[in-house]
C-alpha cells in the first residue's frame, strides 16, 4: 500500500495564467466533486445499487472529512487498509485533499490511495490544460528507509467462548516475522522505547498512539481477565471489536465471535416487500442482523426516510408480540401505519381510562401501542409482561436517564429492542448513552464510567480521540442515512399524514361546544340554521388545533393542543437534520402560540402574515 504522495501544483513557466489561490481551490474541489460522483457510479456499476450505495457510504466514513492536523500516517493506513478489505475487487481507490500552503504561487495536493496505477491522471490533465505545472514529490530518504523498518501491528487472538462470553488475547507481529506478547510491548514504554531491534538488521516499530488505543479498547469492552493476558468480554462487545478490526486494520485469528453477513433467510414479508425501497430494505435487513446477534440499536434515519415502516416489516418478520412507545401524538400514526402496512398483524391501541380491560379483552394482539406518558403510570401493567420486541419512537424522549419515563422504559423486558430518533444526540453524548441503555443495556458501560471515557473528554474538548472512539463503538448498533445519500431512492415527493388523539382536555371542550352547537342550530329556523352550522364547524376546528385560539379562560398551555406537541416534534427534528421547513396554517393566531416554543428550542425562523409588510424584504 503506497500511503501517500504530494503533488506540488505551480503556474507552468511563461504561462498567462493569473495565480487565484481562491479560484484554484475552488476550481480543484469541483474536480474532487466530480470524481467523487464517477466513484459512485462506478461502485453501483460493479457492484449492484444497494451494494454500491453501501460500499461508497462506508468509503467515504472511514476518512475524516478533511484533512487535519493530527491524522496520522497509521490513521491513514488503517483507513486505506480497511477500504482494501472491505472490497477487495476495486483496488483503485483514491482520497485526495488539496492543502493551501504559506507560498503565494503554489497549492499542493495530498493523495492517499492503495496501490496500482493512480486513477488521477484525468485530474492532473485537467489542471495542466487550466495552464498548471503539476509535479509529484517522493522523498529518496523515505523510500530508502522503508525497507529497513519494520511496523509492529497488533492482532486479535480468540481462544474460546460461551454462551454470552468469548475470550480474547492481543499479539503483536513485527513485519511477517517474530511474535510479541502484550506485556513485552508493554515493557519497551516502560523503558522509554518504541523500537526493537530484529534479525537482519531491520528495526521493529510500534507506534505509541496505536498501543493506547488499543488499552482504551480493552477498557471500553470491561473484560475480566481468566489469566495474564487472556480476557473474558461479553459477546455484546464482539460487533465493537469486529469494528475495530476492520478500521484498524488488525488481523483476528481463531474463531471470530461474531456472524459475518452470510445466507439469511428470506424473511416472510409477503405484498410488503414489494413496498419497501432499497435503503428500507437495507434497514430491515440491518436490524435483522442485530437480532440474530441477541443486540439491539438505534435507527437514526433523516426524517421522512420511513423508520416506522422498517420496523413494522422487522415485527412481521421477527413475529411473536411487540409493544411500541410513541408520544400520545403519535399513537394513532402507529396504528393507521400498522392497518396500512401490515393489516395481518392484530394491533391495540392501549390507551384512555379503560387500559387494562382492554388489555384484558385483546390477549391475542400482536403489537400494542402506548405512549411515554401513559407508560410512567403502567409499570404494574408491562412489568410483568415479556415481548418479543420493544419499540421505543421518538427515543430522544429518554434523554434524560434520570427521569421517570426513562427508568420505565429501561425495565420493560423484551428478547429485542429498537430505538427510533431522527436526533440521536440533541445536547450532549449523555443522551446517547441513556438511548442505548434502552436498546442495548451495559453496551457502553455504566453511567459514571460513560462520563468519565467519554462525555466529560469530549465536552471538554479534548482531542479527536474520544469521539471516534465513541464513533466506533456506535457503527455497529446505530444505522443514520440522510436524505441526500438515498435521494435515488425517493420519489420527487413524500406525502405522511400524522393522525392526532384529542387529549381529555381538548375532547372535553370539543364535546361541549358539539352538544351545545347541535342544540342550537336544531331550534333554529331558516338562514340562521346555516350560519349558527358554520360557526359551529369553525369553533370545532378551533378546538381541533389549540384551546388557545377559542380564547377560553383558565387554559393550561401542557394541556391546550396535542396537535402543536406533534407539531413541535416533527420541527425539532427536522431542525436537527438541517431541513428548512414551511409552516401553514389559516389560523394566525395558531401561527402567533408556534413563535414562543420555537424561540424557546432556538430554532431560527420568519414569520409572515396579512400584516407583514414590504415581504420581499
Amino acid at each position: 500500500i503506497q500511503l501517500r504522495l504530494q503533488y506540488t501544483i505551480r503556474i507552468k513557466p511563461g504561462s498567462e495564467v493569473i495565480f487565484d489561490r481562491a479560484a484554484l481551490e475552488r476550481r480543484i474541489s469541483e474536480l474532487i466533486s466530480d470524481w467523487r460522483t464517477e466513484f459512485g457510479q462506478s461502485l453501483q456499476a460493479a457492484f449492484g445499487e444497494a451494494g454500491g450505495r453501501k460500499y461508497h457510504r462506508e468509503y467515504l466514513d472511514a476518512f475524516p472529512a478533511g484533512y487535519r492536523e493530527g491524522y496520522s500516517p497509521r490513521a491513514a493506513a488503517d483507513d486505506v487498509a480497511s477500504i482494501q478489505k472491505l472490497i477487495p475487487e476495486h483496488p483503485l481507490l483514491t482520497r485526495f485533499y488539496h492543502l493551501p500552503e504559506d507560498e503565494e504561487d503554489r497549492l499542493r495536493l495530498k493523495v492517499f490511495h492503495l496501490g496500482g496505477p493512480l486513477p488521477l491522471s484525468d485530474l492532473v490533465s485537467k489542471l495542466q490544460y487550466m495552464g498548471l505545472e503539476v509535479a509529484e514529490e517522493q522523498p529518496h530518504r523515505i523510500q530508502t528507509a522503508s525497507g529497513k523498518v519494520v511496523a509492529i501491528a497488533p492482532a486479535f487472538e480468540f481462544r474460546g467462548s460461551g454462551e454470552d462470553w468469548f475470550s480474547m488475547s492481543m499479539e503483536f507481529q513485527a513485519g511477517a516475522g517474530e511474535m510479541l506478547s502484550r506485556d513485552e510491548i508493554r515493557r519497551l514504554f516502560e523503558t522509554g522505547q518504541h523500537h526493537k531491534p530484529l534479525k537482519g538488521g531491520q528495526l521493529a516499530v510500534v507506534d505509541p498512539g496505536m498501543h493506547e488505543e488499543l488499552a482504551e479498547t480493552l477498557l471500553d469492552c470491561d473484560p475480566q481477565q481468566d489469566e495474564p493476558g487472556v480476557f473474558r468480554i461479553d459477546k455484546r462487545q464482539a460487533a465493537y471489536l469486529r469494528e475495530v478490526a476492520r478500521t484498524g486494520g488488525i488481523a483476528c485469528r481463531g474463531t471470530a465471535p461474531w456472524k459475518e453477513a452470510g445466507s439469511r433467510p428470506e424473511p416472510e414479508l409477503g405484498e410488503l416487500a414489494a413496498t419497501l425501497r432499497p435503503y428500507q430494505r437495507e434497514g430491515l435487513d440491518w436490524l435483522l442482523g442485530l437480532a440474530e446477534l441477541g443486540m439491539g440499536g438505534i435507527l437514526a434515519d433523516d426524517m421522512g426516510l420511513g423508520k416506522t415502516l422498517q420496523t413494522l416489516a422487522f415485527l412481521k418478520a421477527r413475529g411473536g408480540t411487540a409493544l411500541v412507545v410513541c408520544p400520545s401524538s403519535l399513537v394513532f400514526n402507529w396504528m393507521a401505519e400498522a392497518a396500512r402496512f401490515v393489516p395481518d398483524l392484530k394491533a391495540l391501541a392501549v390507551v384512555g381510562p379503560k387500559r387494562r380491560d382492554l388489555l384484558a379483552k385483546n390477549g391475542d394482539c400482536q403489537l400494542l401501542v402506548t405512549s411515554y406518558a401513559l407508560l410512567r403510570r403502567d409499570e404494574d401493567l408491562w412489568g410483568g409482561r415479556e415481548f418479543t420486541t420493544v419499540v421505543l419512537d421518538e427515543a430522544q424522549q429518554i434523554k434524560n436517564p434520570e427521569a421517570q419515563v426513562s427508568k420505565a422504559a429501561f425495565r420493560l423486558r423484551a428478547t429485542h429492542r429498537i430505538a427510533l430518533t431522527g436526533t440521536p444526540m440533541e445536547n450532549s453524548v449523555r443522551d446517547v448513552w441513556s438511548i442505548m441503555n434502552f436498546a442495548l443495556p451495559g453496551y457502553l458501560g455504566g453511567r459514571r464510567e460513560f462520563a468519565e471515557r467519554f462525555e466529560k473528554p469530549i465536552a471538554a474538548g479534548g482531542g479527536a480521540a474520544p469521539q471516534e472512539r465513541l464513533a466506533r463503538r456506535l457503527k455497529p448498533v446505530v444505522l443514520r442515512r440522510l436524505k441526500q445519500e438515498v435521494a435515488t431512492d425517493l420519489p420527487a415527493k413524500i406525502e405522511q399524514v400524522y393522525y392526532c388523539e384529542l387529549g381529555d382536555s381538548q375532547r372535553a371542550v370539543y364535546e361541549s361546544i358539539r352538544r351545545e352547537s347541535q342544540a342550537s342550530i336544531l331550534d333554529a329556523e331558516g338562514g340562521r340554521k346555516r350560519m349558527l352550522a358554520l360557526t359551529a364547524l369553525l369553533r370545532l376546528r378551533q378546538a381541533c388545533c389549540d384551546l388557545r385560539l377559542l380564547n377560553l379562560p383558565s387554559i393550561e398551555p401542557d394541556e391546550a393542543s396535542v396537535k402543536l406537541e406533534a407539531l413541535e416534534s416533527l420541527l425539532l427534528e427536522a431542525a436537527a437534520g438541517g431541513h428548512r421547513v414551511l409552516v401553514f396554517s389559516q389560523f394566525v393566531q395558531m401561527l402567533q402560540v408556534l413563535v414562543p416554543t420555537l424561540g424557546e428550542r432556538g430554532i431560527p425562523f420568519c414569520y409572515l402574515d396579512g400584516q407583514t409588510k414590504n415581504r420581499g424584504e
